[in-house]
């Protein structure tokens, strides 16, 4: 009887250890594949990809995508991802201005004092493997995305195409915000972002980047003019949307920020929108 108890107890006990120890060689490799070049290198040359770029590349349901921070599994998961209702989710093709949109529209939504600190720290986690607000982005052990954010309602940001979206945040009518920018600017801020990158497999010539940008062949997230097309054409038909542009939050952030209030039914002075603004 003692034994039949004791058998049970220990290999739940072992296989927390095997667990625990799985997550450690997991995290070990992370880490490693996140800050040192060698380790980029190495599954570089494992897994060479079909264009010159900073990164590994990954295939994922007919789209390529940078394979740095996007892990299969984690794509596979959004399939069983459980929207709710008043969920935001800011779309947009890389390079586009997402982070540009993200701290206008924390400001708006999560205004409570109490919550600012966590507010910074959840944003900014710069946890391998972590990115809390990407859909995409972050490995699945180390992520979930259904979690309770700092501030009510969650923000998401994503680069998916339409087709890759969660269908539950469809469903369930969730606001979504598409910012797109001109394409050209796009690229040059692409070619910036490869050339600032610290750490970085190889740096294309600017003829190599444009071609990797433009050619049907070589684009990720299936290539700006069939992301920014079927995601536009799609929020046309809902009956609530919002598209908006980079340039115009750059050349007038109080008019975008007006408009992103009257979207998501913000209930605010306009001093204190000047002041989010400013």
């Amino acid at each position: 009887m003692l034994v039949s108890r004791a058998v049970p107890r220990l290999l739940h006990f072992l296989g927390r250890i095997g667990e625990l120890v799985s997550l450690r060689i997991l995290h070990f490799r992370l880490r490693l594949y996140y800050t040192k070049t060698w380790a980029m290198r190495s599954y570089f040359w494992l897994f060479p990809p079909c264009k010159r770029t900073w990164c590994a590349l990954l295939h994922f349901r007919g789209v390529m995508m940078p394979a740095q921070n996007i892990w299969r599994r984690t794509l596979e998961g959004l399939d069983a991802f459980e929207a709710r209702e008043d969920d935001v989710f800011v779309v947009t093709f890389p390079k586009a201005g997402t982070h540009a949109i993200l701290p206008l529209l924390v400001d708006l939504l999560w205004s409570n004092p109490r919550d600012e600190k966590a507010m910074r720290e959840f944003t900014n986690s710069t946890a391998h493997g972590h990115y809390p607000m990407f859909l995409e982005f972050g490995h699945p052990f180390f992520k979930a995305l259904d979690q309770v954010q700092p501030g009510n309602p969650r923000i998401f940001q994503t680069h998916l195409p339409l087709h890759l979206f969660p269908k539950d945040a469809i469903q369930k009518g969730c606001k979504i915000i598409y910012l797109t920018r001109d394409p050209r600017a796009c690229t040059v801020s692409a070619l910036h972002f490869c050339r600032n990158k610290k750490r970085k497999l190889y740096e294309p010539s600017v003829e190599e980047l444009v071609d990797s940008e433009w050619n049907e062949d070589l684009q990720i997230f299936g290539g700006w003019h069939c992301h920014v097309g079927q995601w536009v054409r799609f929020l046309e038909t809902r009956e609530s949307s919002l598209v908006l542009s980079y340039e115009d939050l750059a050349g007038d952030p109080l008019q975008a920020a007006t408009s992103l209030r009257k979207y998501l039914d913000i209930t605010m002075a306009e001093g204190d929108l000047e002041a989010v603004v400013s």
